[in-house]
Parts: C-alpha cells; sequence; structure tokens
C-alpha cells in the first residue's frame, strides 16, 4: 500500500516521475494547490486547462486534506470510476468519488424507500396529466416529443420554474408542439402548463415506485432532502455542471466545510443541454472563492499549445514537451486507425466516414445518442424513395428553420437544425434507398470509442470528443470558421480550443470544401 500522502515529498517542479528516483516531481502550481488542500480553511477553485493533469493533481491533493469526510463528485460515471481507481491505487480510504446522481439517489432512496429509476415514468406522467386534468382531457393525442424535453430540461436549469420560466425555455429552445399538434389545439402555453403540473406530481411517489434519471438530482433539491454529508466536496468538472447539480453539491457540503470548485471555463461548450455557462463563475464568487490555476499542460506538444494560447493565453507547455507538428492537407484520406477526425458539426464526418468504410478501413461516428436522434427524425419522414427522403428533409428543415428564427436566441436552434437536416442528407446522397438509410445509420453511429478506440478511426464533433485524446488528429478546418482566434470568451472560440487540445503529437488542420446547403445561416 502506497504511504499517506501527508509524509511524502512534494517539492519537486514538474509532473512527472524521476527515473533516478522513482519520485514524482511536481510543479509550482500543483504544490500550491497541495497546500491549499492540506492547510486551507476555505473554499477555492481549480482553474485547471487542456491536459494539465488535473484528475492526477486533485487524487493526489484530497488526500493532504484534513477533513475525515471527503468526496470527489464526478461529472459522469467514466469520470467516477477513473477517480475510484486512482483513489484506490493511492491507499485513500477516506475520500469517495461519486457521480451526483448516486449522491441524489441516497438522498431520494432515505426518503422514499424501494424507489427505482426508469425514463419511461416522465411519459406516463404527462398522459396522466393529460387525460385527468380537465383543461386536457379533450385532447385525443399529447404531443410529448415537445413536452417531456422541457420537463427535464426544467429540472436540470430551473428546479423550482414557474410558468413563465417555462414559457421562456420551450421558446428558447424550441420544445413546441409540431404542426399537426398546433392544428389539433395545443398551444406553447398549454404545453407549458402541462410540464408545470408533471413537476408538481413528480414531487409525489409513483404507485409503481418509479423515477426518472433526472429526478435523481432534481427531487433531493425541490423537496428539501439534502443533507450535509461531507466536509469537503471538490466537484470535478465544474464548468459543465447545471444548476440544479450545483445546489445538490452545494447542499450536502456542511456549513463549515470546504467546496472545492474544478474546472476550465474555457471548455464550456454544453450549454446547449442545460449546463450552466456562469455556473462556475457564479458559484465561486457567492462561496468567496480564491483561484488556483492549474495552466501547464503534460498533453499537448509546444506547436500545439502555440496555437491554443490564441484562445487561451495562459495556456503553457510542459518544458520536456515535444515539439511536435501541425500540418495541413486537402483531405483525411491518410488517417489510419487509432486517428481520429473532428468537426465542429456532424454533417461533414458523414461522407468520411463511408469513404473509409467501402475502403474496408475500420471507422465510425462517436455518439450513440446522435444516431438515435438521427433515427427519430427519419423514421417521421415516412419517404417513399431516396428523392422523397431527400426531399422532405429540406421541407422539415425550411419547417424548423422558420420556427427557430422566429424566437428569441433562436441561433443555436439554427445551428443543430442545419447539422441535422445537412447530417442527414450527406446519407441519403450516398444510399440507394431508405432502407439503407436507416441501416447505415445504425452502422454509423453504433460503437463506443473506448473500447475500439485502436481499432478504427474515430470521428466526433468536438462535444463528443471533450475529455478524449489522440496521438493525431485532423481538424475540418471549415467547420471552425466562426473562431476569432483571439481571447474573446466566446461558444465557438471555446469549442477551437477543446478541439485542438486533443492531440497529443500531431494535429493536421484539413482543408477540404464542405457542401454549402440553403439554409438561413448566421
Amino acid at each position: 500500500m502506497s504511504a499517506p500522502l501527508a509524509s511524502r515529498e512534494i517539492d519537486m517542479t514538474t509532473n512527472k516521475t524521476s527515473k533516478k528516483t522513482g519520485k514524482t516531481k511536481w510543479s509550482k502550481q500543483q504544490k500550491a494547490i497541495f497546500k491549499a488542500f492540506q492547510t486551507g480553511r476555505s473554499h477555492f477553485a481549480v482553474i485547471a486547462r487542456a491536459g494539465t493533469g488535473k484528475t492526477t493533481t486533485i487524487i493526489e491533493a484530497i488526500a493532504l486534506a484534513p477533513e475525515d469526510r471527503k468526496v470527489v463528485v464526478a461529472f459522469n460515471k467514466k469520470n467516477q470510476l477513473e477517480a475510484s481507481a486512482k483513489l484506490q491505487a493511492k491507499g485513500d480510504h477516506k475520500t469517495q468519488a461519486m457521480t451526483l446522481n448516486s449522491l441524489g439517489y441516497r438522498f431520494v432512496m432515505q426518503n422514499w424507500r424501494g424507489t427505482r429509476t426508469d425514463d419511461s415514468v416522465e411519459g406516463d406522467r404527462i398522459f396522466k396529466v393529460v387525460r385527468d386534468d380537465p383543461r386536457f382531457s379533450q385532447f385525443e393525442s399529447t404531443p410529448l416529443a415537445a413536452i417531456k424535453p422541457l420537463v427535464a430540461f426544467a429540472k436540470n436549469t430551473r428546479p423550482f420554474a414557474s410558468l413563465d420560466d417555462l414559457l421562456e425555455i420551450a421558446e428558447t429552445k424550441d420544445f413546441t408542439p409540431e404542426n399537426g399538434y398546433a392544428e389539433e389545439g395545443w398551444t406553447t402555453e398549454l404545453c407549458c402548463k402541462v410540464a408545470l403540473a408533471v413537476m408538481e406530481i413528480s414531487k409525489k411517489p409513483e404507485p409503481q415506485g418509479r423515477i426518472s434519471f433526472v429526478d435523481q438530482l432534481w427531487l433531493p433539491v425541490v423537496m428539501g432532502w439534502v443533507r450535509p454529508m461531507f466536509d469537503l466536496v471538490a466537484v470535478d468538472e465544474a464548468q459543465d455542471m447545471n444548476a440544479t447539480q450545483l445546489l445538490l453539491a452545494q447542499g450536502s457540503c456542511a456549513k463549515t466545510g470546504r467546496i472545492i470548485l474544478i474546472g476550465d471555463p474555457r471548455q464550456t461548450i454544453y450549454g446547449f443541454r442545460g449546463a450552466d455557462t456562469n455556473g462556475m463563475s457564479r458559484l465561486s464568487a457567492e462561496l468567496g472563492a480564491a483561484t488556483f490555476p492549474l495552466t501547464i499542460t503534460y498533453r499537448c506538444p509546444k506547436a500545439i499549445v502555440e496555437l491554443a494560447r490564441k484562445l487561451v493565453p495562459d495556456y503553457q507547455a510542459a518544458p520536456e514537451a515535444p515539439e511536435g507538428i501541425i500540418t495541413e492537407a486537402e483531405t483525411p484520406d491518410t488517417a489510419k486507425p487509432g486517428d481520429a477526425i473532428l468537426s465542429r458539426s456532424n454533417a461533414p464526418l458523414m461522407k468520411i466516414c463511408l469513404s473509409f468504410i467501402k475502403r474496408g478501413i475500420r471507422a465510425y461516428i462517436e455518439g450513440r445518442d446522435i444516431g438515435s436522434s438521427l433515427s427519430t427524425i427519419a423514421s417521421k419522414l415516412k419517404a417513399a424513395s431516396v428523392s422523397d427522403f431527400a426531399a422532405k428533409i429540406e421541407t422539415w428543415r425550411e419547417r424548423k428553420t422558420n420556427v427557430a428564427a422566429a424566437k428569441k436566441n433562436g441561433e443555436e436552434l439554427l445551428t443543430a437544425i442545419h447539422d441535422q437536416a445537412d447530417t442527414l442528407s450527406a446519407l441519403a446522397e450516398e444510399s440507394s434507398s431508405v432502407d439503407e438509410i436507416m441501416s447505415r445509420l445504425n452502422v454509423l453511429f453504433g460503437q463506443t470509442s473506448d473500447p475500439e478506440k485502436n481499432a478504427a478511426i474515430v470521428l466526433s464533433s468536438v462535444h463528443k470528443a471533450k475529455g478524449l485524446e489522440w496521438n493525431k488528429t485532423f481538424l475540418i478546418r471549415e467547420t471552425f470558421a466562426r473562431t476569432t482566434w483571439t481571447d474573446e470568451v466566446t461558444e465557438e472560440n471555446n469549442i477551437a480550443y477543446v478541439a485542438i487540445t486533443r492531440a497529443k503529437r500531431e494535429m493536421v488542420w484539413v482543408n477540404m470544401k464542405v457542401k454549402k446547403r440553403r439554409s438561413a445561416r448566421t
């Protein structure tokens, strides 16, 4: 078993293991973080840039903290398992690693015994409200596709939502009834009233003991079940947390305890799915948290860092980092299994992936959920042929674009609509039948990266590539056209920063032309 961390020497200079002594060398930034964990008495934040050894640093540091009840709150199950394995390897038995969902579920089980998670419950709640509430019982059908995501988004971002809150979310995120439902009499306001009623009945135990995945977080917050379980709460990937998650993490810390926020605000790219884009900064301000930088990357070579510094000026290469290579090419055809091809949007990846598969080279597009969403859209078109499919995609694009263009802050919706339409159109151009389109969707999006990572070429949007790394990456340059390449904090600059910092050795700018389609892009 490893020696207790408190007795180890941590006075080295870089995050490397000495060949002579076998001991880990730590940077001055890491030593400052260790000291804050070990001797500090107040909240603080660690601004950890891409590839800076964040997890290793925090696992090493938290064992130095004097508190007995400690937890690392991870963003997802993958991060939680990684943290657990490293804690175990270090012999740290005082610190737990949990996802926020598992933490929230503990509070639920303490109050509603016998509860189980089943996402089908949300749809059943919606149908119950529509069936039993006189305001809605006259309708013969229910716009589930509009109401269900509205409920989930509200529970994640506005846990104590009012009708006005729901109306704002529905308009901004386009959770509105499709044409057929609108013709029947469903309005956005009626959908919001159903959603509000669903949130209300969610606060009562369901006969079958079911709750949704989101309820694991939401119920403890709105029901006042959150209790201070820990004296030190380290929130990993804090920049990606939504409002409900942050409230849960904050409430689980004792009043006299410490909250440590760990993350990189410049990697905030999940606002579209409910992350509180200013949550880390806002909570840091509320807590009066001091800030510690972790800016030296041990992943990226110097050439990559120099490019990234145009976006994030405090980013630094490790002194011993290799020079690295940034080159240019007209196509990504030289990519090999183990490499990654990254794009701002999914549409350009479709033809590229199919071309590799046709040549007998293993390749897939990262993201089962993306494939599932596209399959749902494709199925609803009920196309009789490929040409009919292509025509109906354009009709779908036009209708959704008109709706989004009329909304406040509709640019985010327009981007998603065009990406989905372009992706399906690109697939239709390469298919001979509607059945082939559907089959290819399953094949192209039918894998995950980890088990097959070194046996196939991974094609991915930047959002799906976050947290991953490869020796060599190919970036479809034209898809990053909105990047200003300045230190201005914008979503597009953040996305570019995440994209270029996935490479450990070499990055290739691919200057292929992406087919332009009729759209209302801004």
